[in-house]
């Protein structure tokens, strides 16, 4: 097994809120490219551009990014893989209010009750198939948790 990077360090800009689109703001945050976020500061003046800065991450994920891609493309997998073989591993979600954590780790509000729900009442007892469980909406939480379900069945399929 291929271990991950000590450290990788992901980016995610989130889309405008409700309230922010609602008083027409624009973004000030965007991803260049897949490695690079750019923050605008808007210029001093009526008439002066705004100042742009860029920074590089392994990973910028812009608004469009689906939980499952996040979950793919971030390195998160490995994790989980390398934590079940016995390694440690740390997942971190830094930033301040409003700006998705909870979102890229659970999801919408509600959705892991809505996962919960169809675990049915013996809590998925028998099955850890995420077929009809996970939605694409889930954030890393429930998909990790999936794949750590699908290495014991491994493990005990191996032991028989």
């Amino acid at each position: 097994m291929e271990q991950p990077a000590p450290v990788r360090v992901c980016v995610r800009v989130r889309p405008l809120n409700a309230r922010e689109s609602a008083c027409a703001a624009s973004p000030v945050v965007a991803c260049a490219d897949p490695t690079t976020l750019e923050v605008m500061t808007p210029g001093v003046g009526d008439d002066a551009p705004p100042t742009v800065r860029a920074f590089r991450f392994d990973l910028c994920c812009h608004d469009g990014f689906s939980q499952a891609d996040f979950f793919e493309h971030s390195g998160v997998q490995p994790l989980v893989d390398a934590a079940l073989a016995g390694l440690q591993a740390t997942v971190l979600a830094y930033g301040p209010t409003g700006s998705g954590k909870t979102y890229t780790q659970f999801g919408p509000p509600k959705s892991m009750k809505a996962a919960s729900e169809k675990l049915g009442e013996n809590g998925g007892v028998g099955t850890v198939q995420p077929n009809g469980i996970i939605q694409p909406e889930h954030g890393f939480i429930l998909r990790t948790g999936f794949a750590a379900l699908a290495h014991v069945d491994e493990v005990n399929a191996r032991a028989g």
